[in-house]
């Protein structure tokens, strides 16, 4: 989970691993002084003109935009060497489809409420329009353009959400509906909570969120007050902060110190709460009826969708006095019409797809194709072959020393048929790191020309890189491909060398002289050098009996370091950005693995290589040397 570093302790505490990103800049501050500024509140009054309204709106999400932009480096700077094959995220953080543009993999969102901010915010799939460069805060154009990244809104192309599909607004982009489930850390089970309820329960729990964002705390007391005059009995779950505005409390209000909210939710009879999307949801899946006064960030427009659901009532917190306010929560206590809604809308709940159903769903996105954009379309050569399909999943372990972690190899007592652990990205097992001054061998596969074919395409697919040929023909000029048709056609196709675009100086083109045998024979021919570009090799078949192995791999920098000073013509290895380098490389090694049917060792084998090793009994290279098939001895 990569955020930034203020959400580290209750990320850990989830037992997920903790990536910081985006040090210096407190968010959740910025966006409070924004919301209690007099020009925010102007901009929601329809009065106001809509140029001037699109511009205090465009103001007041300057605080994300200052965000995503110091979190920027970090992200892509982690996700470059860990490389995801999924990203899931917030909708607020907008920086991420930078990282999955970058490293060309699926974005999903993940709501936690209704999809209020396709509206009012960039970046939420909504369908382009080209006008986005006017619509967007300057300064988020100015950082995609920095990151070379398209200004548009479609980026995502699903949205996992748990907010009850009954409420939810429509259209919602690729919605995979999710079971909300509560959690709301863990502790000992009080002594009070053992012992059944003598008179109704109300529970009174009001969002971190709202006291931070400033909101008015007398709405808190007016609260405590309408029900401390009744015969409820209160729960009171509050911050430190707002219990101690609070005073003395009178007998039937108990304070819940540390307790999960979820352990007693059940016991109760009605809910008090703000009106934020947690609140709401965890009181909704135990079917209790709410009352709601919210105040702060999107609360209101949250409460008055839940409230259309029948369940909860909505109040104005700046209105609403204590005789109010109490006929509101013995309503939620006694009214039958009520009490069904609530109930309908926790069977709701519990029959939607639980959340170890939806990761198989994400894990799937995020083995195959990107769905609608055709920049994520890599993968569907080569995989339609119906039962020659074939995926394995990866492992992603963590050691302790680091907020991150140190990789490990895959862990193959972890692997489940079908399924991809994911946190908030999900990825193959590691690169091999080169500890021994080699070349990094990065894939060995075995490749016909059908499948040569697909691997070239899904190169230009995958738009990371410039192709040349690695050996001129004698006598002709180098040959940057444009097209894999090109490659097809071309005598040097068979070796490769990728430029990936933006990570080095332009490649060496370097000429190579020639004895002629005969006049007029070639003297010359060139390569194609430089110390980060990345080598595809097509190895097979040859002649009819064998099949040798294909092969990516490209320098790892401290082999160029080591070489630097015997081959200067080539430069300083420092110039190169080495994490865009390996990010690029893997992810083709990715899409390589993709296509396989079935493996030789730890080699992927292809899917019409695979079919002449079965049907024509082809010798195969393994290992060192030529191996003969299991059809050979």
């Amino acid at each position: 989970m990569a955020a930034q570093p203020e959400l580290t302790e209750a990320t850990v505490g989830l037992g997920l691993p903790a990536v910081e990103v985006g040090h210096g800049y407190n968010m959740l501050k910025q966006l409070s002084d924004r919301q209690q500024a007099q020009s925010y509140k102007e901009s929601l009054d329809s009065a106001v003109p809509v140029d001037e309204r699109r511009r205090i709106q465009q103001e007041s999400l300057r605080p994300l935009v200052e965000t995503v932009t110091v979190m920027a480096p970090d992200l892509l700077r982690f996700a470059r060497r860990w490389e995801p094959d999924l990203v899931v995220t917030d909708p607020l953080m907008l920086a991420v489809p930078l990282l999955s543009q970058t490293l060309g993999v699926p974005l999903v969102r993940h709501l936690t409420g209704p999809d209020l901010l396709r509206r009012l915010c960039p970046v939420q799939g909504q369908p382009t329009t080209g006008a986005e460069r006017e619509q967007w805060p300057p300064g988020l154009v100015e950082l995609y353009d920095r990151y070379g990244v398209e200004v548009r809104d479609d980026h995502p192309v699903r949205t996992v959400d748990p907010w009850p599909g009954s409420l939810q607004l429509p259209d919602v982009v690729g919605r995979i509906p999710t079971r909300f489930v509560p959690h709301n850390g863990a502790a000992a089970a009080p002594d009070w909570l053992l012992e059944p309820p003598s008179r109704p329960r109300v529970c009174v729990t009001w969002g971190t969120t709202t006291t931070m964002l400033g909101a008015d705390d007398t709405v808190l007391a007016r609260v405590v007050g309408a029900l401390a005059a009744g015969d409820a009995q209160v729960v009171l779950a509050v911050v430190r902060a707002d219990r101690e505005r609070l005073g003395p409390l009178p007998d039937n209000v108990r304070v819940a110190d540390n307790v999960p909210i979820n352990l007693y939710l059940e016991s109760c009879g009605a809910v008090v709460n703000a009106g934020g999307a947690g609140s709401v949801l965890t009181a909704a899946c135990y079917g209790v009826p709410q009352v709601m006064l919210p105040q702060a960030s999107d609360t209101p427009a949250v409460a008055f969708n839940f409230s259309a659901s029948g369940a909860g009532t909505m109040l104005d917190a700046a209105t609403a006095d204590t005789a109010t306010i109490a006929s509101a929560v013995d309503a939620a206590l006694t009214d039958g019409k009520i009490r069904d809604a609530a109930e309908r809308l926790r069977e709701e709940i519990a029959a939607t797809p639980s959340p170890a159903d939806v990761v198989q769903v994400l894990g799937q996105l995020g083995r195959g194709p990107c769905p609608g954009r055709d920049g994520c379309g890599a993968f569907k050569r080569g995989l339609n072959l119906g039962p020659l399909r074939h995926t394995r999943p990866g492992d992603l372990s963590f050691v302790p020393g680091s907020p991150v972690g140190r990789r490990r190899g895959p862990d193959p007592t972890r692997h489940r048929a079908g399924l991809t652990r994911t946190v908030a990205w999900t990825r193959r097992p590691a690169m091999p790191v080169d500890r021994d001054n080699r070349l990094v061998p990065n894939l060995n596969f075995y490749a016909a020309d059908e499948d040569w074919a697909a691997v070239v395409e899904s190169v230009f697919e995958l738009g990371l890189f410039r192709v040349f040929e690695s050996d001129s023909e004698p006598g002709r000029e180098l040959r940057e491909f444009r097209a894999a048709a090109d490659i097809a056609a071309a005598p040097q196709g068979r070796h490769l060398e990728l430029f990936v675009v933006g990570s080095g100086p332009e490649p060496t083109v370097s000429r190579i002289d020639l004895s002629a045998d005969s006049p007029g024979d070639p003297t010359f021919r060139y390569c194609c050098e430089g110390w980060g570009l990345v080598q595809l090799y097509y190895g097979g078949p040859f002649g009819t009996r064998e099949l040798r192995w294909s092969h990516t791999n490209h320098n790892s920098a401290k082999r160029a370091a080591t070489w630097a000073a015997t081959v200067p013509r080539l430069g300083d290895p420092a110039a190169w950005d080495w994490a865009a380098v390996t990010s690029a490389s893997g992810r083709l090694n990715r899409v390589i693995r993709r296509m396989a049917v079935s493996r030789i060792g730890s080699h992927p084998v292809l899917p019409h290589a695979g079919r002449l090793i079965a049907d024509g009994g082809l010798r195969h290279e393994y290992g060192t040397g030529v191996h003969a098939t299991p059809s050979h001895g």
